[in-house]
């Protein structure tokens, strides 16, 4: 899930993050699973990406912070 500005950086840096309280669920996400991303906002759901590395933690660890956020729980992807 994302807002609007996540969303922009999630395209961006070509990343998708959760928070710390969610990372045992992103270490199940495997490279070439494919993945999509719900923009709640705007109630679209965008997609397919794929997953260019398995979940781990702030593969990125600046991502997200002009939030105010920390998503720390992160996987690295690329629209197919």
């Amino acid at each position: 899930m994302s807002n609007r500005s996540t969303k922009l950086e999630c395209f961006q840096r070509k990343l998708f993050g959760l928070p710390q309280s969610k990372a045992k669920f992103m270490e199940q996400v495997k490279t070439g699973m494919f993945l999509f991303l719900f923009e709640h906002e705007e109630r679209k759901l965008y997609g397919v990406f794929e997953a260019t590395s398995d979940g781990a933690l702030n593969i990125i660890p600046d991502a997200f912070r002009s939030t105010g956020q920390s998503y720390p729980a992160q996987v690295s992807m690329l629209v197919i």
